[in-house]
């Protein structure tokens, strides 16, 4: 394996690594535990733990509104907005509102499309990373990478592809 072929690897593992690393921090900040968040004694009231509006995204608990003298906590400052214009859509979907003897929690959790949103997203940038380290270094050892880098682009657009459509419907 001659120099630039390893440095062409190297760099490919390291655009891996630390997308993954990104992609570790953002399911961890969404679980309360990223960005040096600790549990407060807020966070210990809360029982609802997804976002109404885009069903199936952890919530964030510094972004909520109060409706009808009860919180209702958001996954982002988008869907609070478009919560505070018609609330009536969304009542149905959180627990401060619903009846205590049914619950989602008891049913157990149905697979929700919306909740694929930020993986997809993660999933295009890790890609698009992988495509530009391999578009870069393609001259290096085009027979390789050349191959490499058209499937990697194909991959990246077609799932960006995805990614953009279950925005548009879930969000």
């Amino acid at each position: 394996m001659t120099a630039d072929n390893k440095r062409a690897l190297t760099s490919l593992g390291v655009s891996l690594v630390l997308s993954f690393a990104y992609a570790a921090n953002a399911v961890y900040a969404d679980e309360g535990r990223g960005h040096g968040s600790g549990p407060s004694n807020a966070q210990t009231e809360i029982v609802q733990t997804t976002c109404p509006v885009l069903t199936g995204s952890k919530i964030n608990p510094a972004i909520y509104t109060e409706y009808k003298g009860k919180k209702v906590y958001f996954c982002c400052s988008t869907c609070k907005a478009t919560f505070e214009r018609s609330p009536e859509k969304y009542v149905s979907r959180l627990p401060q509102f619903s009846d205590p003897g049914h619950s989602e929690e008891k049913e157990g959790r149905h697979f929700n499309l919306g909740s694929l949103v930020r993986p997809f997203g993660i999933a295009t940038l890790t890609l698009l990373a992988l495509t530009a380290c391999a578009g870069l270094f393609r001259r290096k050892n085009p027979k390789l990478l050349l191959k490499w880098h058209k499937r990697l682009a194909f991959a990246t657009v077609a799932l960006a592809l995805c990614h953009a459509l279950l925005v548009l419907l879930f969000h």
